[in-house]
């Protein structure tokens, strides 16, 4: 699992002392997880917790509750590049939510959702 996070942000810090991450995919409904954890919210440090319902992974990485997926990882490696630091993680455990629909997606600025087609 790779994951890419501002070099500037809480998760930079965490991951790399704890050695763990998660990857939450959001569902439509979640929109204020996302923009807590974007800083758009004014909410800093573990008061971001407060905003939705929160779990600890097999790895003690911190998972949504009610998400589309989850992917609770143990970190590989980190690495540095320009502003970001990408995080390479080996998957430790996969949590399918009990949610259902479109994941919600940043894109151009804005937050949108992307709804999985069937192939046919």
């Amino acid at each position: 699992m790779i994951a890419c996070v501002n070099r500037t942000s809480w998760v930079a810090q965490f991951a790399p002392a704890s050695g763990v991450f998660a990857v939450n995919v959001l569902a439509a409904d979640q929109e204020a997880i996302a923009r807590t954890f974007a800083g758009q919210t004014g909410l800093v440090g573990e008061d971001r917790f407060q905003v939705g319902a929160w779990r600890e992974g097999m790895t003690g990485a911190p998972l949504v509750g009610n998400c589309l997926a989850a992917f609770d990882c143990r970190l590989g490696q980190a690495v540095e590049h320009a502003s970001h630091l990408i995080l390479i993680g080996h998957v430790a455990e996969t949590i399918l939510g009990a949610a259902d629909g479109a994941s919600l997606v940043y894109v151009n600025g804005a937050f949108t959702t992307v709804m999985a087609s069937a192939a046919g």
